[in-house]
């Protein structure tokens, strides 16, 4: 009887401990932050004859008890190809933003044909095996205070404005129309478009602006261009 005893006390133990560790398994990440996930699957190249921006489309299934998304994701070389500069490997990524807090599972799929990523036509085209191609994790409520664009929420366009739709801040960009300028040297991927003299002028004139306006603080449309008039010159001022 005592060995009996011993024997279930044992057994119930290894199922409780098998329990938490499955619990404190489920990977957690906070709301509206980007979540990447990586994919094995066909090693490849971007330099292939068969171009895995053109030849293949990763689709990511992403299901919450209130709502299902599919999200596009890419090739991503060896997955951290910004890095390591590597343009062959076989990892593929997709990227993600969570809206809602709570359990979420996702199913990826890979599928092969004749410039599917432009067609999407996935009816005909050729299902490639991923690994760990399903799962599971937890969001959370985003530690983030009002400063960080993550604690507010996505940017929608709400009345010709655009605004974060958790926090109701309206987001206004002034400035230049290209502040891609500020990167835009020789050695960054070749995209200078300036001559040298013109490229220093716009860096110190490429920024972005954020300034979150209550919605409760907007009025009527002549209260709305004061406060913008009023906006755009201190910034011009600073």
């Amino acid at each position: 009887m005592k060995i009996r005893k011993i024997s279930l006390i044992t057994t119930l133990a290894f199922v409780l401990i098998g329990y938490n560790v499955g619990q404190s398994s489920i990977t957690k990440i906070e709301q509206w932050h980007t979540y990447t996930l990586s994919f094995e699957g066909p090693a490849t190249s971007e330099y292939s004859t068969e171009n895995p921006f053109l030849q293949y489309l990763l689709l990511v299934e992403f299901e919450h008890k209130e709502t299902t998304e599919v999200i596009r994701g890419f090739y991503a070389a060896d997955g951290n190809a910004a890095e390591t500069s590597a343009d062959s490997g076989s990892v593929w990524q997709v990227r993600f933003n969570p809206e809602h807090t709570g359990e979420w599972s996702y199913k990826a799929t890979l599928f092969k044909g004749d410039s599917i990523a432009i067609s999407q036509e996935i009816e005909s085209a050729e299902e490639i095996k991923l690994q760990n191609s399903t799962g599971t994790f937890e969001v959370i409520p985003s530690q983030k205070t009002s400063s960080d664009f993550r604690a507010s929420g996505k940017i929608i366009a709400d009345s010709g404005y655009f605004k974060f739709e958790a926090s109701g801040d309206y987001f206004l960009k002034v400035g230049a129309d290209s502040p891609e300028n500020s990167l835009a040297f020789e050695d960054f991927d070749n995209t200078y478009r300036m001559k040298p003299k013109q490229r220093e002028k716009s860096i110190g004139m490429s920024r972005i602006y954020r300034i979150g306006i209550s919605a409760t603080r907007l009025g009527k449309m002549e209260k709305e261009k004061e406060l913008l008039a009023q906006s755009i010159t201190c910034l011009l001022k600073a």
